[in-house]
């Protein structure tokens, strides 16, 4: 359930977020990610099948000729939070898939015992927060873990006769 409940306190944060609200020293600390959001909740909307959303950065050739030319925050636009990424991105119906999906296979994982998958999981839910690697299995390879068929030892023992 973390998932979930850390995914709506991302997107409340971001579309409630005000430069003088209480989540302004949250936002400094994050380095202006909440503040990003909203922007891209301001700019962009939510829809239901995604769309194109375009982001600035630093990195490569070109990260670099936009910080050249104003500094600091010049041209700099990126939704840190894959929370957010994933909904202003891809959509609404993406989004739900994604986080009943991983909720689902935490649910299996702690019915089985595998406090360790569940643990995991936990900390990616966590770091999905500030960056936005969510679904990029390079950076997350634990979400193979949904395409997988989570089985305790004995079913699987029973299945293909091997014992863990």
């Amino acid at each position: 359930m973390a998932t979930g409940v850390l995914a709506y306190l991302a997107i409340v944060a971001a579309i409630f977020y005000d430069s003088t609200g209480p989540l302004s020293p949250i936002n400094r600390l994050l380095s202006s990610r909440i503040a990003l959001s909203h922007s891209g909740f301001t700019k962009y909307g939510v829809s239901i099948i995604g769309q194109k959303v375009k982001e600035y950065g630093w990195g490569g050739a070109q990260g670099f000729k936009n910080f050249n030319v104003g500094g600091q925050l010049h041209q700099y636009f990126m939704l840190d939070s894959s929370f957010v990424r994933l909904l202003l991105i891809y959509g609404i119906v993406a989004f739900l898939i994604t986080i009943v999906a991983i909720s689902y296979t935490t649910l299996k994982a702690t019915q089985i015992d595998n406090f360790a998958l569940v643990a995991i999981l936990l900390l990616v839910a966590l770091s999905c927060l500030i960056d936005q690697h969510m679904l990029e299995l390079a950076y997350n390879p634990f979400y193979i873990a949904i395409c997988a068929s989570i089985e305790s030892g004995s079913q699987l023992k029973k299945r293909v006769g091997i014992t863990l």
